[in-house]
């Protein structure tokens, strides 16, 4: 009686480790699979959805590209943490999700520096690039929402006479640009 046990007994432990010994190939095969399936991560380059019109023609066609090699170095604006005085709504100008209004500046304004952009989103923060058509980005960078409010004060240098403002928010899992507004603009 005794042998018989003692045989069920290791019969029992030889399934049980067969079986562990089973999950274990499993999960490393499917962390394989996983990885060998993992898209490649780039370091120095990153994408854009936008199809609108940059001074860098590049940059418009939605693709990868590197940053810019450029004398140039853009300055963010200063955050007003969403402090800014009210323009006619006639003038705003909103994303089609609607998660976020540009108030300032109205397109096809003249900017100078120190101008004000400001605005409402529903996102917790806003992004932005300023871009002129001879030097290209002249100033970009985030703005706090505060209250449902954005603003900040525009610091830059133009040498070209017309130019674009995009302001949009990122996807937080992805990095991409969405909720983006395009306001033409003069300098």
């Amino acid at each position: 009686m005794k042998i018989k046990q003692k045989y069920q007994h290791k019969k029992a432990l030889i399934i049980i480790a067969s079986v562990i010994a089973i999950i274990a190939l499993a999960a490393i095969g499917y962390f394989i699979y996983l990885k060998s399936t993992a898209p490649a991560v780039k370091d120095t380059s990153s994408t854009t959805p936008s199809t609108a019109k940059t001074a860098q023609s590049t940059y418009s066609d939605g693709g990868t590209h590197s940053q810019a090699e450029s004398n140039n170095s853009p300055t963010p604006a200063i955050d007003q943490k969403g402090q800014a005085t009210d323009t006619p709504s006639s003038t705003w100008t909103t994303s089609k999700s609607g998660l976020i209004t540009v108030k300032q500046p109205a397109a096809n304004s003249t900017l100078k520096s120190g101008a004000t952009l400001s605005g409402s989103s529903q996102t917790s923060s806003v992004s932005y690039t300023l871009a002129d058509n001879v030097t290209g980005i002249l100033s970009q960078g985030t703005l706090s929402v505060v209250n449902g409010n954005f603003s900040g004060t525009l610091v830059f240098s133009a040498k070209g006479t017309t130019g674009q403002l995009n302001v949009f928010s990122l996807n937080p899992t992805t990095g991409a640009e969405i909720n983006t507004i395009t306001i033409p603009v003069g300098f």
